[in-house]
């Protein structure tokens, strides 16, 4: 005679649906656990070395290089202010985590600046960080207070600069050369931000009365002391326009003499953007 089982009472049932829920549970919690272990072993791990100073990698090149020429050797308007201001935000947002940002103003009295004003590294600002096993709070805090504060700061104090009588600008590009891009191996993109009239005024050149001719201005001996070195460096060009420029009318052709340096130097533009602020100005 076969055995015969009884079905389970409700109540075994109920109990063993809780001893199944039970186990389920305990099962998903160890690995939520195992996951937030992996996590923040791996964060700890991955976590680099960071110079107190700079917020720069101590051991390993930045994830990028960016340098900014701020040319304050005439004044801007306030529409200029705020979009070269609005620009300069932007850039530090959008700047990647591990990036170095180096700002050379270029300011009275107008000497060629060889090291920058202020070079920093974008610590991250917690934006992706995780809340298991980071704090996106203190990382937004450390971002806000020791990288995007000091670097705006001093951008819009160059910006209230008083006027200079010359404009260097090929000189301070020479000189930036020398000392923006420390990292030869090219692992790390390199770009250059040129926020500026482009209205180079120095004994070297002068563009209030030298033409517009970069293959005779390329083989004198001027050019020899402004050239720079910017091999591989991507270059943006915020263009200020101003009531006394000569270019007005033919600002491409200025651009053009300026890409033709640069190119000379080994850098390539990217990207030109024209600052409004210059009422009653006609597009050519």
């Amino acid at each position: 005679m076969s055995g015969f089982e009884l079905p389970p009472s409700p109540a075994e049932r109920k109990r063993r649906a809780a001893r199944r829920r039970s186990v389920r549970i305990f099962a998903a919690s160890l690995a939520v656990l195992f996951a937030i272990g992996i996590g923040a072993v791996l964060a700890v791990l991955s976590r680099v070395a960071l110079d107190p100073q700079t917020l720069c990698p101590k051991d390993a090149p930045p994830a990028s290089q960016v340098a900014v020429l701020l040319d304050v050797t005439d004044r801007f308007n306030p529409v200029q202010r705020a979009y070269v201001q609005h620009a300069f935000e932007r850039l530090q947002s959008s700047l990647p985590e591990g990036a170095q940002l180096a700002l050379y103003p270029l300011r009275a009295p107008a000497r060629p600046r060889l090291e920058p004003a202020m070079v920093l590294c974008n610590p991250g600002s917690g934006q992706h960080a995780s809340h298991l096993w980071q704090n996106p709070k203190k990382l937004r805090r450390r971002w806000e207070a020791a990288f995007r504060q000091p670097l705006a700061s001093l951008f819009d104090e160059a910006l209230r600069a008083p006027p200079a009588r010359t404009s260097p600008i090929m000189e301070q590009l020479q000189a930036l050369s020398a000392s923006a891009f420390g990292y030869e191996d090219g692992s790390a993109p390199r770009e250059l931000v040129i926020i500026s009239d482009l209205l180079q005024n120095s004994a070297a050149l002068s563009l209030y009365r030298a033409p517009l001719d970069f293959p005779r201005f390329h083989g004198s001996t001027a050019f020899e002391r402004v050239r720079c070195a910017l091999p591989g460096v991507s270059v943006r060009i915020l263009y200020i326009l101003r009531a006394g420029n000569p270019y007005l009318k033919r600002k491409r052709s200025l651009i053009r003499f300026w890409e033709q340096y640069l190119d000379a130097c080994g850098a390539h533009i990217e990207s030109v953007d024209v600052v409004p602020g210059l009422e009653g100005f006609d597009e050519p």
